[in-house]
């Protein structure tokens, strides 16, 4: 009796997953195979949005960090205005929406090959490319990766933003997905200011190839 219950409760656990999790079957097995779904990127960036709008944060310009940083910069900005519409309530008159401008910090990943097996290869370094867009003294600026794991490349962008220009009060560092350091005593890693959910080990992005991914920071 006791072992029919148990399987009786388990089942009905496993039937209910969809319903605990919010999504479908498809992108449950997605999220454990390796892959983020789209719906579960667009849930962190909603928690981002929540983030800065409960800190009072409003971004000038957003700087995404990496191919990755793109997506994620686009998606921000669209839900930060997205909002601001439809909380204005107002009858006979325009809305003020934020003016938000977008900018990349491009990445060039450079690879060190790997003796065995001799065909992979294994991420050495990351250089970033400045960007192009006006950085200006007074600008509140955001600094948004995917996936932040060590943080190096986002505390190295935001010296590069620093040096053009920008004062580090005005910077926040921003991740979609943060893979938390194991242990307490970890110092080594930079903790993002905002970021949207905490993953236990990388994940692959929709939009990238499972066995070509380097959105990693």
């Amino acid at each position: 009796m006791n072992t029919t219950l148990a399987i009786i409760t388990v089942l009905s656990f496993i039937l209910a997953l969809p319903q605990i999790w919010g999504s479908c079957w498809k992108n449950i097995l997605q999220y454990i195979c390796g892959t983020i779904p789209w719906q579960e990127v667009h849930k962190t960036v909603l928690t981002v949005v929540e983030k800065l709008m409960a800190e009072r944060y409003d971004p000038t310009l957003i700087l995404g960090v990496g191919r990755g940083g793109v997506v994620a910069a686009g998606l921000v900005c669209s839900e930060i205005i997205r909002i601001k519409l439809r909380d204005f309530k107002t009858i006979g008159s325009l809305p003020s929406l934020p003016k938000i401008r977008l900018g990349i910090i491009n990445t060039n990943i450079l690879f060190k090959p790997i003796t065995s097996p001799p065909t992979k290869l294994r991420v050495d370094r990351v250089e970033l490319i400045p960007p192009e867009a006006e950085v200006k003294s007074d600008d509140k600026i955001l600094i948004i990766t995917t996936q932040n794991f060590t943080g190096s490349t986002l505390e190295k962008a935001i010296a590069m933003v620093e040096k053009m220009g920008a004062t580090r009060e005005n910077i926040k560092s921003a991740a979609l997905f943060w893979q938390r350091p194991l242990t307490t005593d970890d110092q080594s890693a930079h903790e993002p200011d905002i970021f949207g959910e905490v993953i236990g080990k990388q994940k692959t992005m929709p939009w990238k190839s499972k066995t070509a991914s380097t959105d990693r920071t």
